[in-house]
């Protein structure tokens, strides 16, 4: 379809308006890009010169502080004077109470786990019957010194719950410090009895007591000592 010069000039009539409307529209857009840029630059201007005002503060007063000195600012009337070493004098006070008082919260917390696993130790070490309260504590010293706290706060040893540990993998050196077993009958045989009362041939369990002589008791741990296994 051709278009003659009538044609054209109608049609150009018809889309000028459109065309300023355009060149409005992209000024417009210009503007609004200029001004959202000069709004970033006058906030990044601010925040940086909030930051050194800060700075420029802090400085100003570690200046302060340091000028004060252990005698104090003698630029300062006595009565600031006095007030500001007052001031300072409280601060370190606060901060060492602080420090004593997360030092004995965390002794607190210590005993307390201490004080919890020496309870579960003792209630797993309760199913059995001791020879004496000496072979007692023999047995809760040496698993206190090896045992491990689980992800879970359980006991363990050897990578067994300790109550498991202690019916299954303990006998090379718990059946030493146990009272021997019930006689059953004729059938009890001397051996059985002999491994509950000796400990590698050495020591006589019956004879570990409360109140023996520190040399017999340095005596008797070191054989016990000697057959119980060896920490990996």
């Amino acid at each position: 379809m051709a278009f003659d010069a009538a044609d054209l000039e109608t049609l150009r009539g018809l889309f000028a308006p459109i065309q300023t409307q355009l060149v409005a529209f992209e000024a417009r857009l210009a503007g609004i890009d200029k001004k959202a840029a000069d709004d970033k630059k006058a906030a990044d201007d601010a925040a940086k010169k909030a930051a050194d005002d800060a700075a420029a503060k802090k400085a100003a007063d570690d200046a302060a502080a340091a000028a004060a000195g252990k005698d104090g600012n003698k630029g300062l009337d006595p009565a600031t004077n006095a007030l500001l070493q007052d001031a300072i004098k409280r601060s370190k006070d606060a901060e060492a109470k602080v420090a004593e008082l997360t030092k004995q919260n965390e002794e607190k917390d210590r005993l307390a786990a201490e004080a919890k696993r020496d309870a579960d130790i003792t209630a797993a070490l309760s199913t059995f019957q001791f020879r004496t309260p000496a072979a007692q504590k023999m047995a809760h010293d040496y698993v206190k010194s090896r045992v491990q706290k689980h992800d879970d706060g359980s006991l363990i040893m050897e990578n067994l719950p300790i109550e498991k540990y202690l019916e299954t993998g303990a006998s090379d050196w718990l059946d030493g410090l146990l009272k021997p077993a019930e006689s059953g009958g004729a059938g009890a045989t001397a051996g059985n009895q002999g491994k509950a009362k000796t400990i590698g041939d050495q020591v006589d369990a019956d004879d570990v007591q409360v109140g023996m002589k520190p040399e017999d008791r340095a005596a008797a741990s070191a054989a016990i000592l000697a057959h119980l296994p060896r920490r990996a």
